[in-house]
């Protein structure tokens, strides 16, 4: 957009010079132009408020560094200052900084009386001067200036400008002028904009140029919505008229090139509310009731439960279920023009039931035992305590389930009962028996919890009865008595042959043979016990030998003269063997060892003395027995030099 400005022009004697757009005194101090383009036409006014004109002198200056930007193409002067000894001044010339031609002046008047003195007027036109922009005028804007060395009014003083009497008087004056380059227009506002359908329009096209430019478009616009030449868009959206607009906007300003902009109009759905008041805390028993919304679209409002363990919704019916917190939420989907809406209301609901607890008979207790409230819809936890060996059923009108010792009701709905009773815990002790024996009772024997009972075992002759099963217990002659009885379980008589022990024997290997040193049962721990002379090692081998096959090897125990365990014994069996590994058993040790259980019934014992060295089984170590390997040396171990060879290698030698 091109503005000028009007510098006032300081009055001298009512005297006054302007500068105007245009070929007369009417157009405003500024005038717009293109570099290389068409000439701007300005005019010299003049303006005296009592004093007649005689003469005017010009002269026009450039701005500061601005010389030869416009030349000065054509003067045409006023018919009243048509005079006839006005020279002729040759243009095209240049407008310069300082105004240094004398060809810039042109003097109307001076000298002469033809049609003289003018009468005082306000804008008094003088002439028009048309300035040439040249290419090298590329600033924004340039301003020009009469030379203030130059720029006269005279004035009459005796009625004759002069040619008779006094001579007129030369006014200073001052005038500027601003000339603006022009621009084509561009558009500088943002390419798309949002309205919302049924509010008012705000939005303005902006766009940049020298003039004003204006603007125009193509494209249908929404309905309610108009589009005026200044770029403003105004109206409201229409209900029926949301969506997007493609629209061209051109701005034009005269020059060239046109800016035109693919603008993007689009109309969104309105918000809506929804009024719905807040709804009264209430008890179960006020149920149904009705709930009311209505939303600002004046569309129809739906609702639903949040809580629907709480509180149903049908339509507009609110059903209460239960105590607690129901929350109702009112909701409208949305239409073509509205976007979707919704609003919840929470209130209480409150309400008791009375619960009432007892017992049927003894042998236990229920907790609470007074009658009590809970909220409609809400389960409560009794405490269900049998006694000892008894227990617990629930009836009653609650309904509910026991576990452990807590009752949950169901959810209570109206006043109701809750009944505990108890009975004796009993289990099933069911017996069996294998061949070669029998057990009495022999069918299922029903056992109140906590107590035990007993059952015979008899074996046939030759036979030994072991008892097992889950029952537990133990063995007194015939008698089997289980242990306190907790749960359904079993006694399980088996019979097996009775063992008899044929030897104990310590073995060890020379080189490929075993030898065996004889153990005697009968003898105690402290007696004079045979003794081991041969090295213990990694592992020694005590073997008990049965008149008939081993199934179970049963157990061992190994244990010094305090009597306290020593070492480490394992059990393995082969045939009629039962066979003891000893580790751990340090030297001038006396050991019992001692087997039970074997095929479940059998039990075996004999003590046994290590000395590394002992071969007369003197239970101590001296010359004789150093003699005894000395007169054996180099001979291999057999039946009768054995004990003498005390590292079991297989051979007497120094190293024994």
């Amino acid at each position: 957009m091109l503005t000028f400005t009007l510098i006032p022009i300081p009055a001298m004697s009512g005297v006054s010079a302007f500068l105007s757009a245009g070929p007369d005194c009417t157009g405003p101090a500024t005038a717009n132009f293109t570099p290389g383009g068409s000439s701007v036409q300005v005019s010299l006014c003049v303006t005296t408020t009592t004093e007649q004109i005689c003469n005017v002198s010009y002269r026009f200056l450039a701005a500061s560094g601005e010389s030869g930007r416009f030349n000065v193409a054509a003067r045409t002067f006023a018919p009243a200052f048509q005079f006839s000894n006005l020279p002729t001044l040759a243009v095209p010339f240049p407008v310069n900084n300082p105004a240094s031609s004398t060809q810039n002046t042109t003097d109307y008047g001076v000298g002469t009386t033809d049609g003289l003195p003018r009468a005082a007027a306000s804008n008094v036109l003088i002439g028009t001067i048309s300035l040439a922009p040249q290419i090298a005028a590329t600033a924004s804007n340039y301003t020009l200036t009469l030379d203030p060395a130059n720029a006269f009014v005279g004035v009459d003083q005796d009625g004759n400008c002069g040619a008779i009497g006094a001579t007129p008087i030369d006014t200073p004056v001052s005038a500027a002028f601003t000339l603006a380059r022009t621009t084509a227009p561009k558009i500088t506002s943002d390419a798309s904009a949002t309205f919302t359908v049924g509010f008012p329009v705000a939005f303005t096209v902006t766009a940049s140029g020298t003039p004003t430019p204006s603007f125009s478009r193509t494209d249908p616009l929404p309905t309610g919505v108009g589009f005026a030449a200044t770029g403003v868009f105004s109206g409201t959206p229409q209900l029926g008229s949301v969506g997007t607009y493609p629209i061209s906007i051109k701005a034009a300003n005269g020059n060239v090139p046109d800016d035109t902009q693919n603008f993007t109009l689009v109309i969104q759905k309105a918000n809506q509310a929804i009024n719905f008041d807040p709804i009264a805390d209430r008890t179960y028993s006020a149920s149904p009731f009705t709930v009311v919304a209505t939303a600002t679209s004046g569309q129809t409002v739906t609702f639903t439960s949040g809580t629907t363990g709480v509180c149903g919704v049908s339509g507009t019916s609110v059903t209460l279920l239960t105590a607690g917190t129901c929350t109702v939420i009112a909701n409208q989907v949305g239409t073509a023009n509205y976007n979707a809406a919704t609003l919840q209301r929470s209130f209480a609901v409150t309400g008791t039931h009375n619960v009432t607890p007892s017992v049927m008979g003894a042998n236990g207790a229920i907790s609470p035992t007074v009658v009590f409230s809970v909220g409609h819809g809400l389960t409560t936890i009794l405490t269900i305590t049998p006694s000892a060996g008894y227990s617990a059923a629930v009836t009653g009108t609650c309904g509910g389930t026991l576990v452990g010792s807590s009752f949950t009701t169901n959810p209570i709905t109206g006043d109701c009962t809750v009944i505990a009773s108890f009975s004796q815990i009993t289990f099933v002790v069911t017996p069996s028996a294998g061949a070669n024996g029998s057990i009495s009772p022999n069918i299922p024997v029903t056992v109140n919890q906590g107590t035990s009972t007993t059952f015979t075992v008899i074996p046939a002759m030759g036979y030994l009865a072991a008892v097992g099963g889950s029952c537990g217990g133990n063995l007194a002659g015939n008698t089997y008595t289980t242990n306190a009885v907790t749960a359904n379980c079993t006694v399980d008589a088996t019979f097996a042959p009775a063992l008899s022990l044929v030897s104990i024997v310590s073995r060890k290997m020379h080189g490929a043979s075993a030898f065996e040193v004889t153990l005697n049962k009968n003898l105690a721990i402290g007696d004079a016990i045979p003794v081991e002379p041969r090295s213990i090692g990694a592992g020694h081998l005590i073997v008990f030998t049965f008149d008939s096959t081993v199934s179970d090897f049963g157990s061992v125990t190994v244990t010094d003269a305090t009597p306290s365990p020593v070492g480490t014994a394992t059990l393995s069996r082969l045939g009629n063997e039962v066979r003891v590994t000893l580790t751990g058993i340090p030297d001038n040790k006396r050991v019992m060892i001692s087997l039970s259980g074997v095929n479940g019934l059998a039990s075996a014992s004999a003590p046994i003395g290590f000395l590394v060295g002992d071969i007369s089984g003197s239970r101590s170590v001296n010359a004789s027995d150093i003699s005894a390997v000395k007169a054996r040396l180099n001979q291999t171990a057999d039946g009768s030099n054995f004990r003498s060879d005390v590292n079991a290698s297989g051979t007497i030698s120094s190293a024994d």
